[in-house]
């Protein structure tokens, strides 16, 4: 009995992983602004140069400032 139940819920979760639902769903493109090696649209480049320098200033931004949008620039706001 116990060894039948454990091999049910083993072919459980096989087919949870191979099918994706058990993953990390996605956020969907809408909700999500899309950082891109060129930087945002939503920010001029001038505008995100001051806010890295103002965030290194503060301790919270070690890259090198240079006005892209970035996913260290992201986490640095984040963390700000």
């Amino acid at each position: 009995m116990f060894l039948t139940s454990k091999a049910a819920w083993a072919g459980i979760v096989l087919i949870l992983l191979t099918t994706g639902i058990s993953a990390p769903r996605r956020a969907s493109l809408g909700s999500m602004p899309v950082l891109s090696e060129e930087g945002s649209a939503l920010a001029d480049r001038t505008d995100v140069e001051k806010m890295q320098e103002s965030l290194r200033i503060r301790g919270r931004y070690r890259g090198k400032v240079d006005g892209l949008f970035g996913l260290r620039t992201q986490a640095s706001v984040r963390a700000y």
